[in-house]
């Protein structure tokens, strides 16, 4: 996973993963709840890795959903 942010400001999250392959995603601060099931298989492992990194750091103000690009 990496996690990108463009001259907009806006965030990307690019995924590779053998069951899904290459995804960019957009995060998104508010959403719905993804439904499809990489998207939500995306949203478990971005939220396996910021519950990771605020372990290790202080809290994030928001969450992001993750939408496919």
């Amino acid at each position: 996973m990496v996690i990108t942010r463009d001259i907009c400001g806006r965030l990307f999250l690019a995924v590779v993963d053998r069951d899904i392959g290459l995804r960019v995603y957009q995060l998104l601060a508010y959403g719905p709840p993804p439904i499809r099931p990489d998207c939500c298989k995306v949203q478990q492992l971005l939220n396996k890795a910021f519950s990771l990194f605020a372990a290790s750091s202080p809290p994030f103000r928001r969450a992001y959903c993750a939408t496919q690009c």
